[in-house]
């Protein structure tokens, strides 16, 4: 959309992480180094208290899928008024738990389901796993898929990041 502010800095990754960019993208903290360079910090991706399903940050939930409402609802029944008891409950599901259509790994809200609200409505969302061309802003979710390809190699999408103020919920180009 062109009322987000795109930055004019070039994204270094490790080669061949093209592919892992979404993963990257929202499990990666970006360090600026030399006032115009970003690069993924080393060692982030591999320390034990950086892996979960969902993380957050301030006003923002980063995610593979979404944290839907109908999903928080079946799975915990009487948790829905403590935001961050229920991410820390869903941080500890194992493959069973999660393993349904309207999970955290699998949900697709972009898909127009009424049924599949954002929970909580007050945090933004920022998620990939459903391909899209570009960025798609719905509401209080932003789905970020836009490396993905098709069986032939060839691009689906524009191939860019972007980054978002956790605070004000805010979000760019870089």
């Amino acid at each position: 959309s062109a009322e987000h502010q795109k930055l004019d800095t070039p994204l270094s990754l490790p080669r061949g992480a093209r592919r892992k960019a979404s993963i990257w993208s929202v499990k990666a903290r970006m360090c600026r180094s030399r006032g115009r360079y970003l690069r993924a910090c080393p060692g982030v991706l591999h320390s034990p208290e950086n892996l979960a399903v969902i993380h957050r940050a301030d006003n923002v939930l980063f995610s593979h899928a979404g944290l839907t409402k109908e999903f928080v609802e079946v799975q915990l029944y009487g948790m829905q008024d403590d935001v961050d008891c229920v991410l820390e409950t869903v941080n500890g599901f194992g493959v069973e738990e999660l393993w349904e259509e309207n999970s955290p790994l699998w949900a697709r809200p972009q898909d127009g389901d009424l049924e599949m609200t954002m929970y909580p409505e007050n945090l933004f969302q920022v998620v990939g796993h459903t391909p899209v061309k570009e960025v798609l802003e719905q509401e209080n979710l932003i789905t970020t898929d836009t490396f993905s390809t098709y069986s032939n190699g060839m691009s689906f999408g524009k191939e860019e990041f972007v980054w978002v103020d956790s605070v004000t919920t805010e979000w760019g180009y870089f």
